[in-house]
């Protein structure tokens, strides 16, 4: 039996799975991620791989609970030190994901996922976007994925909270074209040789999922989510939007700022700018220097 550590969410388990799906040998995971509204899905995840015989989720960000004995693998395409030497990438594995009769549409058609991620402020694209890409199409357009923000988008096949993930899985697995933000979706359509447009966090991502790797060949046209957030925007929803993410930051950094260098703008500016690497950080120092200029 092969027993290992992994972390992280919904697409890092994706990516862990193609990593583990040439193994043959019986499968034991330890996995720490630290929102429990995940966990099923992620057991459905290795759910793909029959011989992973037990998964154990932990739900902390504290990874010194792993077993230092127990071997790591990396959730990223690129291979990694602490990846062991017999773990290879398979890009293009065969995974079979959950249909349903009645999503079975005609081909060819686009799938477009207008929301992705945990951040209810940035990951996901503007209204007006999603109208041009439907409006622009040449292909009937299939609109997947779960916040009502889109329930009303008309002149397109709306399926917004309407499927399972893995159904919308297969209708991605299916289509012709993929549209959405860099995620398991996207991951999904990459690994069916599907080409895709597509929003992403960084170049830090980009470097561990996409550039000098087989998935590269089918992003055919990649934005930041900076970029894309410095674009179009009016100043009121874009201080909305900064307002609503650094409160989310906050939150994930209350063990280094306290509830009275909240009041300190300046000190809260300074320790933000130590972590300038994170690019919804990097976003948000970068909006006050230009709002400065």
């Amino acid at each position: 039996m092969k027993v290992f550590n992994i972390s992280g969410t919904i697409g890092d388990t994706y990516a862990a799975c193609c990593k583990l799906n040439d193994l043959k040998e019986p499968i034991k995971i330890f996995h720490i991620q630290p929102y429990p509204q995940f966990n099923n899905i992620i057991r459905k995840i290795y759910a793909l791989i029959p011989n992973i015989i037990e998964v154990n989720i932990l739900n902390t960000d504290d990874y010194s609970k792993f077993d230092p004995k127990i071997p790591m693998i990396d959730a990223h395409c690129k291979r990694h030190p602490v990846d062991p030497d017999y773990i290879k990438m398979n890009f293009f594995p065969n995974f079979e994901f959950e249909s349903n009769e009645k999503f079975n549409f005609e081909f060819p058609y686009i799938v477009l996922q207008p929301k992705a991620g945990r951040t209810e402020q940035l990951r996901e694209m503007r209204l007006k976007t999603v109208k041009k890409i439907i409006k622009n199409s040449k292909y009937k357009v299939v609109l997947v994925g779960t916040s009502k923000k889109y329930e009303n988008v008309d002149n397109c096949i709306n399926l917004i909270n309407k499927t399972t993930l893995f159904e919308a899985l297969n209708i991605i697995k299916n289509s012709r074209y993929f549209i959405g933000l860099f995620g398991i979706m996207t991951m999904v359509a990459l690994s069916h040789r599907i080409n895709c447009n597509y929003i992403y966090n960084d170049d830090l991502e980009m470097k561990a999922m996409i550039y000098n790797m087989p998935w590269e060949k089918y992003s055919h046209k990649k934005i930041s989510l900076e970029d894309y957030l410095k674009s179009g925007y009016s100043i009121r929803r874009k201080i909305k939007t900064l307002f609503f993410e650094f409160l989310n930051i906050i939150l994930k950094m209350r063990h280094r700022i306290s509830i009275k260098n909240l009041f300190q703008p300046l000190k809260v500016l300074s320790i933000l700018n130590n972590d300038n690497q994170n690019p919804r950080i990097r976003l948000i120092l970068n909006f006050f220097m230009e709002e400065k200029k």
